[in-house]
């Protein structure tokens, strides 16, 4: 799988959205119409009252919201002026939640190529679907499934979780303004500006998803899921595979230099672990690799 063709999905999630209809405004435009008075531009500088505020909300020079590519807690935390006790904790959040997703990309990578082709090929309600189910899986694994705002606060003193809970709180209101505008107070503006908010939660967590795969695509997992779907193995003849890729690696100082000739021990040791469908199997690819 290559990377790039990955990382383009989770540019369109939002469009996935957009295409069943589910939501009716346009992601990052504004109508010239709406944009901010220049009492309102973002380059007039900031209010004297709130100048001291710290805020993770910025603009583009139309005055639309800038997106941010990781949850508004990551940014907001960066602000605060952590103890090294506090900082660790954080730390320690952040990298179990890393460590879940990297599991469920690891286990997951046929199910992320089928969401990469589903994307590419418009086919937005299965790309929909499949972001969901990551979703759910990723959830399933993680150890705590509250709010990253709610996990953060409580290793905080009070002071700094109440002013990381506002930073969070105003992107999100500045969101919602940017998507929905006066509707926000007409008859079904709230929803809309829900769905929209939930969308962008789909791109963030296809954002972390594309980091995932980039931490992982090395590792042991990558090159396993690939052989296995290459050679289209199940149940034990799949486990050995795994089994032999990650010993090979772990005795791999650099895998960007991997020769093909180094694979030939390994080769040798799967052929005698598998059933005789299997080592047929193995074979005919072999011989179509060297056709």
């Amino acid at each position: 799988m290559e990377r790039r063709r990955v990382i383009r999905l989770f540019d369109i999630i939002f469009a996935i959205v957009l295409a069943l209809g589910v939501v009716s405004f346009a992601y990052g435009q504004t109508d010239p119409e709406d944009a901010p008075s220049p009492d309102e531009a973002p380059l007039t500088g900031p209010d004297i009252g709130r100048a001291k505020m710290p805020s993770i909300i910025q603009r583009t020079f139309e005055g639309t919201l800038q997106r941010l590519d990781i949850w508004p807690e990551e940014a907001a935390i960066e602000l605060l002026d952590l103890t090294d006790e506090s900082r660790e904790r954080i730390n320690d959040i952040l990298a179990s939640r890393a460590a879940a997703i990297d599991k469920v990309v690891s286990e997951n990578l046929d199910e992320l190529l089928k969401l990469a082709n589903d994307g590419e090929g418009g086919r937005w309600f299965g790309a929909l679907t499949r972001m969901r189910s990551f979703q759910k899986k990723i959830n399933a694994k993680l150890e705590d499934t509250r709010p990253l705002v709610e996990q953060f606060a409580e290793v905080l003193p009070m002071e700094q979780a109440d002013e990381l809970t506002r930073m969070v709180e105003e992107y999100w209101d500045a969101f919602e303004a940017d998507e929905v505008g006066e509707e926000i107070e007409q008859l079904g503006g709230k929803m809309k500006a829900s769905i929209a908010e939930k969308a962008e939660s789909l791109r963030i967590m296809g954002e972390e998803l594309g980091r995932s795969y980039q931490r992982i695509e090395k590792s042991a997992a990558v090159y396993a899921e690939y052989f296995i779907r290459e050679l289209g193995f199940t149940g034990e003849n799949a486990q050995h595979v795994r089994d032999e890729v990650r010993e090979f690696l772990s005795t791999v100082d650099d895998p960007e230099n991997i020769k093909d000739d180094d694979w030939i021990p390994v080769i040798r040791r799967l052929y005698k672990k598998l059933d005789e469908a299997g080592r047929e199997r193995l074979f005919e690819v072999i011989l179509q690799q060297k056709g």
